[in-house]
């Protein structure tokens, strides 16, 4: 990877992006998952980011209410593998506030995995099959 690229890709999710957990509903509750997100009204500056960082998808155009607001597209990156890669490549350069909110995101998902498991076990038993 171009590490211009990816000093530019940081600096630009440093001034523009954010890290955080969605929740999502599955069959045996509500899952949460990191996800990485850039709005931003000009397409082409998220394209460079997903070129610098290997990874993300852009949506959009979404129209902001009010007549007066142009149109904003959002890049997205999903999931804890995908957005832990990503991270990895821009940690060298992002600012202490950024890296703060990473750290942050997958403690608390951590804890949130910790407490589902010990419930199950509460409620199924040891996992190995006794009880």
């Amino acid at each position: 990877m171009n590490r211009e690229a990816l000093a530019w890709a940081a600096g630009f999710y440093d001034g523009e992006g954010s890290t955080y957990l969605q929740m999502r509903a599955k069959e045996n509750g509500k899952l949460p998952r990191p996800v990485m997100s850039i709005i931003h009204n000009t397409k082409e500056q998220l394209d460079r980011f997903v070129n610098a960082v290997g990874d993300g998808k852009v949506y959009g155009p979404y129209k902001r209410k009010g007549k007066n607001h142009s149109p904003y597209h959002q890049l997205l990156i999903c999931g804890r593998n995908r957005v832990a890669v990503v991270l990895e490549r821009l940690w060298p350069y992002l600012c202490s506030h950024k890296r703060d909110q990473a750290d942050l995101v997958f403690t608390r998902l951590e804890l949130i995995r910790r407490e589902r498991d010990l419930n199950e076990d509460l409620i199924f038993g040891h996992r190995d099959g006794t009880e």
